[in-house]
């Protein structure tokens, strides 16, 4: 079999993980390929007959509990999976109908009616989609991975969700198990990373509800923590504020806080019940998998990362997702702009990888 060639920068080793996944693509064979921010080398677990394990990728589609989360054990190696003949059916669903500019624009500015003297914000998400056809997956894989490898990212397959590839920047919760401590982040507001110098006052006090709501939890439950405010993220061609909180946590309290932290007001808004009543009633679109979470669970950590900057396909369609905070202070067609800015790389990207 030939190797896939990858970037200077990807671990020699790993070609073989990817040749794995392409395979996994093509025979639906559930599987997750992934790297937390900064590793070189990629994890590969495939799951073709559902055997449990110790070490485990999770996958929690929007709204989902951690208990329902859907897991892809490490059953079989990348080279287990290339001399395998594992074959499943699987029948795509990607949802394939863009977002219409006007309606979205009609929608945003109802909402941003609404929206005045609350101080509420709803996160509202569009879809970009396209033809798979001679769309190379393995090949996008590897350019979205070279390019974002201070993310966590992602590439997974499962016959509940689809096949999916993101590389986000949002850590949902972090877990140290051998230490019983944890790290979570409020991760708003967004400006274009080359444009304005500081922060605006939207953008801010968006940022300032996210952190305040998360504390709240965190008080809620009895949790000890600090809060710190980051450097901004980059996630090119856009950045973000971010305030990180660590704090020590019994175990006994772990998922519930999990639970109580999904979805964040990053992804859902701000208070919960009332913008996901406006998400029900905007969106057409499913959001399926996105703005829940995907991650790692093993013996001495659980890392989860909110999906986000991600996109689900099959062999027809893909489908990409993206997202904006409204608040009174939003205007529609900046937003519009917003979420192009977001998903513009990922298009550039898709057009290079067409054979």
């Amino acid at each position: 079999t030939s190797h896939t060639k990858l970037p200077d920068n990807f671990d020699s080793c790993d070609s073989v993980k990817f040749e794995a996944a392409g395979k996994c693509l093509e025979c639906n064979i559930p599987f997750a390929l992934f790297a937390a921010p900064g590793e070189k080398s990629f994890t590969f677990f495939a799951n073709p007959t559902g055997k449990i394990s110790e070490n485990s990728f999770i996958v929690a589609p929007w709204l989902s509990k951690f208990k329902d989360a859907i897991r892809i054990y490490d059953e079989c190696t990348a080279e287990d999976i290339l001399s395998s003949s594992y074959r499943y059916e699987y029948i795509g669903d990607t949802y394939s109908e863009s977002t219409d500019k006007e309606e979205y624009i009609d929608n945003l500015k109802s909402l941003i009616k609404r929206l005045k003297g609350t101080g509420n914000k709803v996160v509202i998400s569009r879809v970009i989609t396209g033809s798979s056809a001679d769309l190379d997956y393995i090949k996008l894989t590897v350019l979205r991975f070279a390019s974002y490898a201070d993310t966590f990212r992602f590439l997974y397959s499962t016959p509940q969700t689809g096949a999916w590839l993101g590389t986000t920047p949002e850590i949902l919760f972090y877990y140290d198990k051998v230490n019983s401590t944890f790290k979570t982040m409020s991760l708003a507001g967004t400006r274009n990373k080359y444009e304005e110098k500081c922060w605006d006052t939207k953008n801010v006090i968006e940022q300032n509800i996210v952190a305040k709501y998360i504390s709240e939890i965190l008080k809620a439950n009895s949790i000890p923590f600090s809060i710190s405010r980051a450097e901004d993220i980059n996630f090119f061609p856009v950045c973000h504020i971010c305030d990180i909180f660590n704090g020590s946590i019994s175990p006994q309290k772990v998922v519930r806080l999990i639970d109580a932290l999904n979805p964040t007001p990053a992804l859902g808004g701000f208070p919960l019940n009332n913008a996901l009543t406006e998400i029900s009633t905007i969106e057409r679109h499913p959001r399926k998998c996105y703005g829940g979470y995907i991650g790692v669970d093993n013996k001495s950590k659980l890392l989860l990362h909110v999906n986000l900057r991600s996109m689900n396909f099959d062999k027809k369609t893909y489908c990409i997702y993206t997202g904006g905070g409204i608040t009174e202070n939003s205007v529609a067609e900046q937003e519009w702009e917003e979420t192009k800015n977001k998903s513009l790389t990922l298009l550039k990207n898709i057009e290079k990888c067409k054979n």
